[in-house]
């Protein structure tokens, strides 16, 4: 077997572990890379973090549904565990790809099951948009929406994801919307959150909306090569 090959059979078994929320497994194949001289990024990226991909597009098309997908962060936390220390050791980093606001507006945070479930989805996006060479401002929880504002203007980026667990926290949604554009026409905004529907986002005027986390990466790729677009034109 050749290098190459065996490689890619590491990255398989990686994908495979998170996609089937196997946390031993997970480990068990890190280890196995590390000890091979496999690259520690590309085992997280290509190996754990597809996998994690591939479980949120399951969750898409509800055959996967959140429980999984948060089985799913498991196997990758426990993989990422043994992978970060070395990646920072290695002071290699990523090239940064772009950089966005997350958080979660004030008086959303009622309701324990809720809090718990959401905040998991949150540090599995933080970590995946780190790993892919992301720069992640986390705003944390209960923040008013002028602090995407100030942040917005603190850092420069892109992209704000607001999320929301109950409707009076977005109440202000297209005031803030409309300063964040006032100051800088090219952010986009994305918001998030089981109060929300796609055409409560679009009279909000938010860029994109995404109902989970299995759909929020990829429309934040999408919305990012659109800004990238926009520049060459």
């Amino acid at each position: 077997m050749t290098t190459e090959t065996r490689t890619e059979e590491i990255m398989n078994k990686l994908h495979e572990a998170v996609f089937n929320f196997d946390e031993a497994e997970a480990i068990k194949w890190v280890r196995i890379g590390l000890a091979e001289k496999v690259d520690p990024f590309e085992m997280a990226m290509d190996g754990l973090c597809s996998g994690i991909m591939d479980a949120g597009e399951a969750c898409n098309w509800e055959e996967y549904f959140m429980p999984e997908l948060l089985l799913c962060a498991d196997a990758l936390y426990a993989g990422l565990d043994i992978l970060k220390p070395i990646m920072e050791r290695s002071g290699r980093k990523a090239a940064v790809k772009g950089a966005l606001v997350l958080g979660v507006v004030e008086s959303s945070t009622h309701g324990i099951g809720k809090i718990a479930l959401h905040n998991a989805c949150k540090k599995l996006l933080k970590v995946m948009f780190e790993i892919a060479g992301w720069q992640v401002y986390d705003l944390g929880e209960d923040d008013s929406l002028d602090r995407f504002i100030e942040e917005q203007l603190n850092t420069g980026v892109e992209i704000i994801a607001i999320s929301s667990l109950m409707t009076t926290s977005m109440l202000a949604g297209p005031q803030t919307i409309k300063k964040l554009w006032e100051r800088n026409p090219k952010c986009r905004v994305m918001v998030s959150g089981t109060p929300l529907t796609r055409a409560e986002a679009q009279r909000y005027g938010a860029d994109s909306w995404t109902e989970n986390a299995g759909t929020v990466f990829d429309k934040t790729i999408r919305l990012l090569k659109m800004l990238r677009d926009e520049e060459l034109k």
